[in-house]
């Protein structure tokens, strides 16, 4: 896996039902139903991470409407 992968995350602006769950979870995969219908390694952590820093923490229901 090339290195710098982490750097490679786009800029997201919204969150999204997912990541609230990751959110919610604190970004454990263990036992995540999302992780069993993944077919590559799951990196969602990483972009709630991203969003933790960029917009702050979810607030009620805000997610972007699908």
């Amino acid at each position: 896996m090339n290195d710098n992968w982490f750097y490679d995350i786009p800029n997201y602006k919204r969150w999204t039902r997912t990541a609230i769950f990751c959110y919610e979870r604190g970004g454990n995969c263990r036992g995540c139903p999302i992780k069993n219908i993944m077919e590559t390694e799951c990196k969602m952590k990483y972009s709630v991470i991203q969003l933790v820093r960029n917009i702050g923490k979810p607030k009620g229901n805000e997610y972007e409407q699908i």
